[in-house]
């Protein structure tokens, strides 16, 4: 997952970069089918299986952290508002898109509908 979300954030401006960042689980490349499927596999094993809540929970707080320093340095360069909680807009960023891959798992959503529902929500968190 890191290596594929460097990819596509690359080193671009942050508030571009958050964008690429959320987008790239909408890409058709293969890994991040194979992404979802991971991921929708160990959230099963974590309910099933308590011990392995922790390393699920660290998994989605990186991944929410990763998305708030982002906004954060968009905060630091201007582009996103000072008054936006990078810390809750990363989490709500992280469940949009983690309940998404289901949808698009399962076919309720297509990745161009998926796209466009993050690049609004990404607009909404940052009060644009």
């Amino acid at each position: 997952m890191a290596r594929l979300e460097l990819e596509a954030a690359g080193d671009s401006p942050p508030r571009e970069r958050l964008e690429r960042l959320l987008l790239v689980y909408f890409d058709a490349d293969p890994r991040v089918y194979e992404i979802w499927m991971l991921a929708r596999e160990m959230t099963t094993r974590a309910i099933r299986e308590p011990g392995l809540r922790d390393s699920h929970e660290g998994v989605y707080a990186s991944w929410s952290r990763t998305i708030a320093g982002v906004i954060r340095a968009g905060q630091d360069a201007g582009e996103v508002d000072a008054g936006v909680d990078a810390d809750v807009a990363g989490w709500r960023l992280t469940a949009l898109v983690e309940g998404l891959g289901t949808w698009l798992l399962t076919g309720m959503a297509t990745r161009r509908q998926c796209r466009e529902l993050v690049r609004d929500w990404i607009a909404r968190e940052l009060g644009e």
